[in-house]
């Protein structure tokens, strides 16, 4: 008999979201003076991200806060906190299963100029992940370049992630690409396509679709 539907009261991500999209919507307007926080500029990025496996077998739905500071001229241009939480959806032999995972980390990010049109950056993210079965430390080291164009950017990168406690099955490599837009000088809008392969096998595990909402005090 498939498996009865799960409680939507206690849902992780409508309760990630709903928080997330309250304090976009109490946001300030924009000021003459910025404010400041250890010489760093205060931002906030949502982002939501549905993801899915060949054949529909497992797709997944996540929702991410990322409080950050950025800098200019220093030697990390930006620090973030990332607040994850994902609902994983799998079908097999009729039946369906949901779980919850949380994950905590902490990112950083170096930006590099290669000419007017071209630029690019390196991100690395230490944190832990929190599931039903298990919990796991787990790092991730990226790098991407970006073609600027009139009214948009284009991003293509690579990650590499990897459990870092000896936990297995978490090691997955990702190929990401997309625009992103600046709306105004504050808000950014971020469109992202990903492909996720094991690292190991090079299995084909999933794809990706993932829309990021960045706001700069």
């Amino acid at each position: 008999m498939p498996a009865a539907a799960p409680d939507r009261s206690a849902h992780p991500i409508a309760a990630c979201a709903a928080v997330a999209l309250a304090g976009l919507s109490a946001l300030p307007a924009p000021a003459q003076a910025d404010p400041a926080v250890a010489g760093g500029r205060p931002r906030i990025a949502v982002e939501f991200e549905f993801e899915r496996a060949p054949g529909g077998r497992e797709s997944g739905l996540s929702a991410t806060v990322i409080p950050g500071l950025q800098w200019q001229d220093a030697w990390v241009d930006r620090a973030e906190i990332l607040l994850q939480a994902e609902r994983e959806r799998e079908r097999e032999d009729g039946l369906t299963r949901y779980e919850n995972e949380r994950k905590l980390g902490l990112r950083l990010r170096k930006n590099f100029r290669l000419d007017a049109a071209w630029r690019g950056y390196l991100r690395g993210l230490v944190g832990r992940a929190f599931g039903p079965d298990e919990a796991y430390d787990y790092a991730y080291a990226e790098t991407a370049l970006i073609r600027r164009f009139e009214h948009a950017d284009w991003m293509v990168g690579y990650r590499f992630v990897r459990a870092i406690d000896g936990s297995e099955g978490h090691d997955t490599d990702k190929l990401r690409l997309g625009p992103s837009f600046d709306l105004d000088e504050r808000r950014e809008l971020e469109f992202r396509w990903v492909r996720t392969w094991d690292a190991r096998t090079r299995d084909h595990e999933s794809d990706s679709l993932i829309v990021e909402f960045a706001y700069k005090f």
